[in-house]
């Protein structure tokens, strides 16, 4: 009984959030994908790629590994939405000159979503499309989760922080 009461509990603190609009500290992806490789232009064939190119990176794994079943779990969700129509993304990375010296990047991003609330597979195409081209030979692989920045809403749009992991 205690397990079906946490269950519903927190169900319903989610159903509360999203009701209320309040953006949640963190949106989880957990999904591999090289930003510095080439992307269809279509939202559809980018989230498809994405889940083939998971697939087969967690196809050797044991049945019960949890990284493949969180890989699975995460990829299931990239046509999930996240509450919001649009969020602002601040993102940084950095290139390296053929000096050896690196440049920093930052910029933010207003991802809208094309049916209304944006799904995670939204962020990471519109993301992928915005660094295209400038992240090429460099190690930038997935994005595990994006960070809300406080008091940093404009006009009741979130903004979010994501930091490309390797």
């Amino acid at each position: 009984m205690k397990k079906l009461f946490t269950i519903v509990l927190v169900t319903l603190s989610i159903l509360v959030l999203t009701a209320c609009n309040e953006a949640p500290d963190t949106i989880d992806f957990g999904i591999e994908w090289a930003f510095d490789s080439p992307a269809p232009e279509s939202l559809a064939e980018f989230v498809s790629q994405v889940r083939e190119i998971n697939e087969e990176i967690t196809k050797d794994m044991g049945f019960f590994n949890i990284f493949r079943i969180r890989n699975w779990w995460n990829r299931s969700r990239l046509d999930t939405g996240i509450g919001f129509d649009r969020i602002n993304l601040r993102y940084g990375f950095s290139v390296e000159q053929e000096s050896g010296e690196w440049e920093e990047h930052q910029d933010t991003l207003r991802v809208i979503g094309a049916k209304g609330e944006i799904t995670r597979g939204e962020i990471i195409f519109w993301l992928h499309h915005r660094t295209k081209g400038r992240l090429k030979g460099q190690d930038y692989y997935g994005v595990e989760e994006i960070y809300l920045v406080e008091n940093e809403d404009e006009d009741g749009v979130p903004t979010y922080e994501v930091f490309f992991g390797s």
